[in-house]
Parts: structure tokens; sequence; C-alpha cells
């Protein structure tokens, strides 16, 4: 005969436990710190060991110094043409133009000079090229901003009378230009010194220029122009390299071989990723699977590894590195409305892998209520 249970015993209570997925600013935090830390572990891999191997292999240095010489000889080939004025041999051209202009507008407001023959453009119109007929419409063409008095029939110049006194008492000794001297020498410099020059070399670009003893000035220059793309390619190479392994120690690597498979950040913020549906820890298939999306939406960051190295403008110039980084900034962004929008707060690498971020209390609370050993 049946057991028939007593009225007075207790039912017994099923064991119930509200889940909470990780709040939408500690999941940005979780995405920033790990950012971070990649990034830093790119930047060193790419500053200790991927530079020094293609110096090593590559023979960069070698390459460098060709290039550097080049440079000295090219610019002493402008000097010698009396088109360029130099303070001292290997200064960059930028710097010796910047001297030169100063030289040139010193001379058209009746100032000290110190240079010989300051009249850089007439001398290359009537002397260097023989190009007599095309130097007023060349000073037409760059005097943009109405500086110069220009007359045809004697074919000169003059600096119009309130620049002329403007300039000339700016470059006195123990004087500076005013404010306003400042923002005019600042526009005839961008504009018609820079224009004439620009006319300048891009003649000697057709037509190349030659000075007693040295290399031409595109013989120079194809080896500088030949250097910058070996450079940028081996570049390229050695900050995604870098990019790529740093990714595989943080994201691959690091969880594969981590207590619940967790990155330095999930550790240190303490927050663990577990499967959606089941809320147990990711397999090994979806570690590598996160290991690829964090590489997509981190690439934005490569844009940052090789400024310390080659500078701001020079990162512009690598191939790729600016259109990949916006395109990956691009993923990032919607990566990141997708988040603002899903009730589990879950950024689109989350929902490509059916993850879900919690406190490692919450999932502690969790494998208690399920009889895990922790």
């Amino acid at each position: 005969m049946r057991d028939v249970p007593s009225y007075d015993e207790k039912p017994k209570e099923k064991k119930t436990l509200d889940v909470y997925p990780l709040k939408k600013g500690k999941r940005t935090l979780v995405y920033l710190s790990d950012l971070v830390i990649s990034f830093f572990l790119s930047f060193l891999i790419f500053t200790f060991v991927a530079i020094p191997i293609s110096e090593s292999v590559t023979g960069l240095k070698g390459r460098q110094n060709e290039s550097h010489a080049a440079r000295v000889e090219r610019n002493n080939a402008l000097a010698g043409n009396k088109l360029l004025f130099l303070k001292y041999d290997d200064q960059a051209l930028e710097e010796a133009m910047t001297y030169t202009g100063e030289q040139y507008f010193r001379y058209y407001s009746d100032s000290a000079v110190s240079v010989s023959d300051p009249d850089i453009f007439h001398n290359f119109y009537f002397t260097v090229r023989n190009y007599e007929d095309k130097y007023i419409d060349a000073v037409k063409k760059s005097d943009v901003g109405g500086f110069f008095t220009i007359d045809e029939v004697t074919k000169t110049i003059t600096l119009k009378a309130e620049y002329k006194d403007e300039f000339h008492d700016g470059f006195l000794p123990g004087n500076e230009l005013t404010g306003k001297g400042k923002t005019d020498y600042n526009n005839v410099y961008s504009t018609f010194f820079y224009n004439m020059y620009g006319l300048i070399l891009r003649d000697i670009q057709e037509q190349d220029l030659t000075y007693t003893g040295l290399r031409s000035y595109l013989t120079c220059q194809n080896v500088i122009n030949n250097y910058e793309k070996f450079f940028n390619t081996v570049a390229v190479i050695d900050v995604y390299s870098s990019f790529v392994l740093s990714c595989v120690i943080y994201y691959l690597i690091v969880p594969m071989f981590t207590p619940r498979h967790k990155t330095v950040a999930l550790l240190l913020i303490k927050v663990e990723r577990v499967e959606k549906d089941t809320l147990e820890l990711l397999t090994k298939k979806n570690i590598v699977f996160s290991f690829f999306y964090n590489m997509i939406f981190n690439l934005w960051s490569v844009f940052f590894v090789p400024i310390m190295g080659v500078g701001l403008v020079a990162t512009f110039e690598l191939p790729s590195i600016f259109a990949i980084s916006l395109i990956s900034l691009f993923f990032v962004l919607i990566s990141l409305i997708v988040m603002l929008f899903d009730q589990y707060n879950r950024p689109l690498s989350d929902q490509l892998i059916h993850c879900v971020s919690l406190d490692t209390s919450t999932l502690e609370d969790i494998y208690r209520v399920r009889g895990y050993d922790l």
C-alpha cells in the first residue's frame, strides 16, 4: 500500500537565483582594458622585437645611411645653384626652405641678409634655366595674396610698402614681428614662397638639376624615394606582425591556459564570459572564434603602434594603416550601437559567439546553486 504524505509535511522549496548580465558601462570597461593591455603589448613587440629584427635582416640601417647621404647631396645641389641656403650640411629641406624664405623676404624688405644672391626665384628663371619670359607669369600665379607690385616691362617685382615696412622693422636686431606682421609673413611665406618654390621643384623633377662634383637632383631623389618605399613596406609588416602576435598571446594563449579562460582584464575586473544558454564556461572552440573577432575589433589601434617610432605624419603615409584602422573603428561603432540595444548588454563580438558577460560573484552563486565545486 502506497504511503500517503502527511498534510503536516512542508513541500520542498525550489532554489531560485536572479541572474543579471554585466552592465553596459562595465562591459565597455572590459573592452577598453583589454584593448589597452593588448595595444601596450603590440607596442613593446614592435619596438623591441620587430624593429631590431627588421634592421638586422633587411639591412635597413645601411639603406637609411644611403638615403641620408642622398638628401645631403640633393640639398647641396640646390644650394650650389643658389636655390637653397643651408645653415648646416645635413639640414632638412623644410628647415632650409624656412631659412631661405627668411633671407628672401629680408632682401625684399631692405633688411640685412646673411647670404649672397638671396633672390632665388630671379636666379632660377634668369640664370639657372634662362626662363626670363616665364618669370612674371610665375609670380602672378603664385602671388595670390597680392603682396608684390609687378612691373611687366622691366620684369621686376617689389614688395608693397605696407609689408616692406612691416617686415623691415620686425627683422631689425632686437626686434620681432608684430602680431599682424607674423600673420602677414606666414601668409606670404605659405602662399607666394611655397607656390614659387613648388614651380621650381616641379621643373627640376622634369628637367633635373646638376652641380659640379655631385650626383644630380633626380639621382639623389630616386635614392630617397626608394628608401622611403622600402621603409614604409618594412614598417607596415612590422606593425601588423606585432599586432597579430600580441593578439595571439593575449586573446588566444592566455585564455587557453588561465582558469575559466580569462584575459588579464577579465581577471582584474572580475568578470566571466559564459555560454548564453547554458551559463557554462566558453569552450576552446569559442575562445578561438573570440580571438579572431577581437583582432577585428582592435585593428583600429594599429594606427597608434608606429607613431612613437616613425612619427604621426609618417604614420599617415604608411600604406593601408590609416584606411584599415578606419574600417575597424567603423565596426567598433556598430558593435557599440548593438550593445546599447541588446537586452543582455552584449557587443557584436559576444553575440557572434553566443556568450554573455557576468560578474564573477554572480557566476559563483550560480555554480553554488548547481552544486559545483568552486
